[in-house]
């Protein structure tokens, strides 16, 4: 193995820093900086995260089920000392990088893990590119700033938004739609984590995708096969069209005329969490009847006290003594969806 690896790059300055934007194959990526994690020097040394395989083995998972669509971000390092670069003209050249040096990484590393194990799978990806970016940064306390920079000024996606724009999820495309369709449309929350005060919306994207699925698993992790959008759509449109139609508050809630913080402290069903224990109590229900639609239980959906004074949710912990908005967390969710389920028995 030679001591040197060249590869074509643009060099240029970011701040004070010298940076390296590099074409590296996805080989030569393993390769070279395989041994070069910070997790092989001391702690106090080190300028990132401990590497997390199961992170790193999900990132290959994602690849390889993903093969011609897959996207990967740029893997960050920091070099203490500049490379020599054989500058060709306006900052195009040849780099090369010296296997003695230290690459330290910065930010990408379970991706970099990832690709390793993916190449293991799958042998075309070694000549494939990935962009590599090079810091040049002597510094250690200035590395590990660079690391929270990086990660610490990143703005969240929440889960509103991640199942707005995945095409890939055949829940979240249901979900979308069912969102988009009377009686919803119009009162669903697309991007914010929670609807805010004073708006007609009532219900987030998040947790219709959540009804959507639960309607065709209950609580199982994994999905099943053969499951289609438009049959997950279909079920849930009729979830939704049976709990408008037999539930004033929803009715209301829908009415885009309502005052949605008073119907909150009227009835805890006008909430993303109470609907999802919901839709969790119809799957079991319907299991247990063998039940094929949700439509015959219209008159006892409709016979439930689902005010926040029904001593039910305060016993089950699924709301606090004094207030009206149900708990969210997965076991006082689960001890609502077997109470309403009992409920919904004929």
């Amino acid at each position: 193995m030679e001591s040197v690896l060249r590869v074509q790059a643009f060099r240029s300055r970011q701040g004070r820093r010298e940076l390296y934007q590099v074409r590296m194959t996805n080989r030569e990526i393993a390769d070279f900086f395989d041994f070069r994690f910070d997790e092989e020097h001391v702690e106090k040394e080190s300028s990132q995260r401990p590497l997390q395989p199961k992170h790193a083995q999900a990132i290959a998972d994602y690849v390889l089920s993903e093969r011609d669509e897959f996207v990967l971000g740029s893997l960050v390092y920091a070099v203490e000392q500049s490379p020599a670069f054989d500058d060709r003209g306006d900052g195009v050249g040849e780099l090369v990088l010296d296997r003695a040096d230290v690459y330290w990484s910065i930010d990408g590393q379970h991706r970099h893990c990832g690709l390793q194990i993916a190449l293991a799978e799958d042998a075309a990806l070694a000549d494939e590119v990935t962009s590599v970016l090079i810091y040049v940064e002597p510094n250690l306390d200035s590395r590990k700033q660079m690391f929270a920079d990086m990660n610490g000024k990143a703005k969240r996606v929440t889960r509103n938004q991640n199942v707005l724009f995945d095409s890939r999820d055949v829940f979240s495309v249901a979900a979308r739609r069912l969102a988009l369709t009377p009686p919803l449309a119009r009162h669903v929350e697309f991007h914010s984590p929670s609807p805010k005060r004073g708006s007609q919306l009532w219900i987030t994207l998040s947790a219709l995708q959540e009804i959507v699925r639960t309607l065709q698993l209950g609580s199982a992790k994994s999905a099943k096969t053969g499951i289609d959008v438009d049959t997950a759509y279909r079920d849930a449109k009729e979830f939704i069209d049976v709990v408008h139609s037999s539930r004033g508050e929803i009715r209301d809630a829908c009415s885009g005329t309502a005052d949605i913080a008073q119907l909150r402290n009227e009835s805890i069903l006008v909430s993303s969490t109470t609907m999802r224990a919901l839709a969790a109590a119809a799957f079991d229900r319907m299991g247990h009847d063998g039940a094929s639609t949700f439509d015959g239980y219209s008159d006892r959906l409709a016979a439930i006290d689902f005010s926040p004074t029904n001593r039910l949710w305060v016993e089950c912990g699924f709301i606090v003594e004094g207030k009206s908005t149900p708990q969210s967390r997965i076991q006082e969710m689960r001890q609502a969806a077997v109470e309403i389920s009992a409920l919904l028995r004929g």
